[in-house]
């Protein structure tokens, strides 16, 4: 069902008043406001890039009128992330979950592949639309306490922009380019990695390494630590299977979740060189 007033699509469920449509800027406090119930920690360059991108669809569920779920597809072009899917806990049990993934997966019809990472609670959801888990991803936390901060003058953007599009099959400037414009790239031989701007949260990802060389990766993050103020907390997801994960233990880093990295589409490889994600699960 159309409904030119809401931009977008319509979707009505039998005997219920329920309706998709296009995220609204009316409906972002309501989103916001669910994110923080669940301890989830959205960068202000992450909501800049949602709310104006064009190649992220957002999708708002409305139950009786109310906002009562959201969901992002994002579109890279041969691939497709589906993230922060939420419904809000006075709201489960209706489908609503469900009916905003379909409606995402649409939006992605024509990906080989889409990605997303699941929750222990979302996997069987997802695997009931084909999605099967390809790795297990482990966020690391760490809080720097004391210490000075260098500034650190970024390097090797372009082998950082090859290495990612090695990494994934395709470019992903789109995404990529916002946060290199706020964050700093960091470079050292064949390793490199992107330190992400924020107040108190920074994200390091993504990073890559053509060699899985020990010494390259403790000095990017001895960098990273140097760069850090005191007080800020450093956050990075990783594959499970990550070379890095024995150093981050080493140096402090405390593992605080982990989630399933799935994938639906076309035959699929072991990732290469990959040590980290962009994003907290919910853009790639």
């Amino acid at each position: 069902m159309n409904c030119v007033n809401w931009c977008a699509i319509a979707v009505l469920l039998p005997e219920m008043k329920i309706r998709v449509h296009t995220t609204l800027e009316e409906d972002w406090p309501h989103i916001l406001g669910w994110m923080a119930e669940e301890g989830w920690n959205l960068p202000e360059w992450e909501l800049d890039f949602l709310q104006a991108s064009d190649i992220v669809f957002n999708l708002t569920v409305e139950n009786d009128g109310t906002p009562a779920g959201c969901v992002t597809a994002i579109d890279h072009g041969k691939s497709g992330w589906i993230g922060n899917l939420i419904v809000p806990r006075d709201q489960r049990g209706q489908g609503l979950g469900r009916l905003l993934f379909e409606q995402a997966l649409h939006k992605l019809a024509g990906a080989e592949k889409v990605w997303l990472t699941a929750s222990e609670w979302g996997a069987p959801l997802y695997a009931s639309f084909g999605f099967h888990t390809v790795e297990n991803i482990a966020r690391w936390c760490w809080t720097k306490h004391e210490g000075p901060s260098r500034t650190t003058a970024g390097r090797g953007e372009q082998q950082f922009l090859a290495s990612d599009k090695a990494a994934w099959d395709e470019d992903r400037t789109t995404l990529l380019f916002p946060l290199m414009a706020a964050g700093t790239v960091l470079q050292n031989g064949s390793t490199t990695a992107l330190l992400q701007a924020g107040e108190k949260l920074r994200i390091l990802g993504p990073w890559y390494t053509d060699n899985l060389c020990p010494r390259e990766c403790r000095e990017i993050l001895s960098e990273v630590f140097d760069a850090l103020q005191p007080g800020q907390i450093l956050a990075m997801d990783t594959l499970a299977s990550s070379p890095v994960s024995p150093m981050l233990q080493a140096v402090g880093f405390n593992c605080t979740g982990t989630t399933a990295l799935m994938v639906r589409g076309s035959s699929f490889t072991k990732l290469p060189q990959h040590l980290t994600l962009a994003t907290l699960g919910s853009l790639g």
